[in-house]
């Protein structure tokens, strides 16, 4: 089994050693302490990745069968909201517990006191030794009330959420593991909040770093920390005031460090190999059925030794790789530790815990931008079986029936597939907001960016370079700014096979982009009449090899001019040319070369060809 934080801390030392953030909820409670509604979702538990964790830890050698407890990744799902503390406990809250409860913490009633720094053994596993004199009052270095309190016993902790939940008529509990990994990674996916590196950590929590090795020499270098230097690192020797560092995407301060958290579960290292192995006979080797809402073992082999319960975090004197997201230690509920606190969790009301139809938070996150940007209300649209299909909103006083609106389509597990946005004016920058939508294959923004002149350069689609990582199939856009930079940023999208550029201000440049593009299997071209787009482009549209459907619209056509290209491609399914002009001989020559086609034509009215031909003219000058 893993060592607990009671031998693990001396033992590391002997050892070599995750969408902007959501606008959630929040809330303070009695004691001043804020806390944000994490909202019910699904995520990968443990550690995804040992080759990436290898990879960017080389000098360290705490890995392989020390690390068991943390693998094998399994998808979890947390089935309710719940509200959690943005920081730990602190000092001052533990101090009004004590106060009013008349509380005497397990270090205080045994007389064994807990387990603090012994600076002067530098060599020794008994660097931490149990002392009667080491309580939360004085752990064995300097506090303030704003630090987090220590040298708390689980038990203590649970008996701090239960006096809490008297006094405020409410149900606070200590977080289970999935709920505290869950909240601490905040939708990444990364093995630190700031990235892969372990030293993107020191902007997020205060771990054993250049500040503990310049007071106690030889502490940190044996857990291989990098850059041990006098002034890098996180600053900081001992527990830091809570809040001091950058806190993650969901507001909650300190899940990188400063003191190990105590969680509900009972602590079993097999325990995530077990729960795959059950979720894997359920649903298939390939495809696990996801675990929802796990609470730990109701015991193990190792409980009839003692209660052991689990911790997560890291704390001041753990190096990185000990206060990752993932990482797991334990300790025996009656036991106290100086690097060891807890922080709370509130259970919400049915109302606020109601299951997000979205699976992952950071796509909730963006419908919920949405929804603010435009300012209307939300409408939900579920299946036969109550399942969520549909997320949509409208204009509150429907002035305007359904014209302002927009769309989510979901599918079976809650992953957004399809957007529809009117009148949506999606700037470049607000199309790199879309990319947490991992799973979403068509875009739509029709009235996208009506701007001034003045302003139309944000709104030219350059931003879909953003969304490069998604498996993006069709992209539309009509009446509005998107040109030839959004043409170009669009064939970089690797599964696109539907372009719409409508009413938009593309010209042969922009359809240049697109030349010998393999993917494409239909193209909607409409510059709106007095556009600079010519029939010559028909001869670059001829390149793209998988092209089944083309609707090239408002524009003059020939035979010489680029009907003769398009001839050339016999598996065209079907052309239609809608509100245009070709000459009926013209028309009569591309029907005859394409027998197989269904060719469409509509031609414009007499005003709107004058008003193509003079732009015609205009070009040829």
């Amino acid at each position: 089994m893993r060592r607990s934080p009671l031998a693990l801390v001396p033992l590391f030392l002997l050892s070599t050693l995750s969408l902007d953030a959501a606008e959630l909820p929040r809330e303070k409670n009695s004691l001043g302490c804020e806390l944000v509604l994490v909202p019910a979702g699904e995520f990968d538990r443990g550690m995804t990745d040992s080759h990436k964790l290898n990879a960017s830890h080389r000098n360290t050698m705490l890995l392989g069968p020390d690390l068991v407890d943390e693998r094998p990744s399994h998808p979890v799902k947390i089935s309710r909201g719940f509200w959690i503390a943005t920081r730990e406990v602190t000092v001052r809250d533990f101090k009004i517990f004590v106060e009013e409860n008349k509380h005497r913490t397990d270090a205080e009633a045994s007389g064994k006191g807990a387990l603090r720094l012994n600076p002067p053994d530098k060599e020794s596993i008994d660097r931490f030794v149990a002392d009667p004199a080491c309580t939360w009052r004085s752990p064995g270095f300097d506090q303030t009330d704003d630090h987090p309190v220590t040298c708390v016993s689980w038990k203590d902790a649970v008996a701090f959420c239960e006096w809490l939940g008297k006094k405020e008529k409410a149900k606070y509990r200590l977080p289970t593991e999935a709920e505290w990994e869950y909240a601490a990674r905040a939708g990444t996916n990364t093995i630190y909040l700031g990235g892969d590196l372990p030293e993107t950590i020191y902007a997020y929590g205060n771990v054993a770093d250049a500040a503990l090795e310049q007071a106690l020499p030889g502490m940190v270098k044996r857990q291989q920390s990098i850059r041990l230097q006098p002034g890098e690192g996180d600053g900081v020797v001992y527990t830091a005031p809570v809040g001091k560092f950058k806190p993650n995407a969901w507001g909650l301060f300190d899940t990188h460090g400063n003191v190990w958290e105590w969680c509900s579960d009972r602590y079993y290292d097999r325990y995530y190999d077990e729960l795959l192995k059950t979720a894997r006979e359920k649903g298939s080797y390939a495809k696990p059925l996801v675990t929802v809402d796990p609470q730990g073992p109701e015991t193990t082999p190792q409980h009839k030794h003692g209660d052991w319960r689990s911790m997560r975090g890291g704390s001041w004197c753990s190096g990185p790789m000990a206060s990752r997201s993932v990482s797991r230690a334990y300790g025996e509920a009656g036991d106290a530790f100086c690097y060891a606190g807890f922080r709370v969790v509130k259970e919400a009301a049915d109302g606020e815990a109601a299951a997000s139809p979205f699976a992952d938070p950071a796509e909730a996150a963006v419908w919920k931008w949405l929804l603010e940007r435009a300012g209307r209300q939300e409408h939900i649209e579920k299946d036969n079986k109550g399942k969520v299909k549909w997320v949509g909103f409208y204009d509150a006083e429907k002035k305007r029936g359904d014209y302002y609106a927009g769309s989510l389509d979901l599918d079976p597990e809650g992953y957004v597939v399809k957007l529809t946005f009117n009148a949506a004016h999606f700037s470049n920058d607000d199309l790199a907001k879309l990319a947490p939508l991992k799973k979403l294959k068509i875009l739509t923004a029709w009235h996208n960016g009506w701007v001034k002149e003045a302003d139309k350069t944000p709104y030219s689609g350059a931003g879909l370079v953003h969304l490069k990582g998604l498996p993006l199939e069709a992209v539309n856009f009509g009446g509005s700014w998107f040109n030839d930079e959004g043409m170009a940023a669009a064939n970089q999208l690797p599964k696109l096979r539907e372009l719409q550029a409508y009413h938009c201000r593309v010209t042969d440049e922009g359809v240049k982009a697109l030349k010998g593009n393999q993917n494409l299997t239909r193209l909607v071209i409409g510059p709106q009449y007095s556009e600079k787009i010519s029939e010559r482009s028909l001869a670059d549209v001829a390149t793209l090899g998988k092209l089944e459907e083309l609707d090239f619209n408002e524009a003059i056509a020939t035979w010489e001019g680029g009907l003769k290209h398009l001839a050339a491609r016999k598996e065209l399914k079907r052309v239609k040319f809608d509100q245009g002009f070709i000459a009926p001989e013209d028309l009569e020559k591309l029907k005859a070369a394409l027998p197989s086609t269904k060719i469409e034509y509509v031609e414009a009215k007499p005003e709107h060809v004058e008003q193509m031909k003079k732009a015609a003219a205009a070009r040829a000058k």
